[in-house]
Parts: structure tokens; sequence; C-alpha cells
């Protein structure tokens, strides 16, 4: 898949969830400095995008 430059621009800086993002994953990335246990930091990366996910679904009106 590729994704335009510009449109990941667009989104970062007005998609709430998307900036939750990026400060949730910065301090997960903090919290796991170094990473002893993979699979703790895999499953706490992966319920943070799947948060960002409902997030941004939601902010998103369906026509």
């Amino acid at each position: 898949m590729e994704v335009c430059q510009p449109l990941t621009e667009i989104a970062n800086s007005s998609c709430h969830a998307i900036q939750q993002l990026d400060h949730k994953l910065e301090a997960l990335r903090q919290q796991f400095d170094p990473i002893q246990h993979f699979e703790d930091y895999e499953g706490e990366v992966h319920k943070l995008f799947a948060q960002a996910e409902r997030g941004v679904l939601k902010e998103k009106p369906v026509i």
C-alpha cells in the first residue's frame, strides 16, 4: 500500500486520535527502554493502535 506524504501530514495535524497515539507511543518507548519482554511491549503497542483506530473512525462522520 502506498501512502502519500501530504496526506499523512494532514492526518497527523488534524486528527486528535493520531496526535494522542503519537504522544502515547513516545511515553511507551520511554517506559520500555530498554525492552525487557518484547511480548509485553508488542501488546501495549497493539492496544494503542486499536484505540487510535477507534478514535479515527469516531471522528470521521459517515455519509
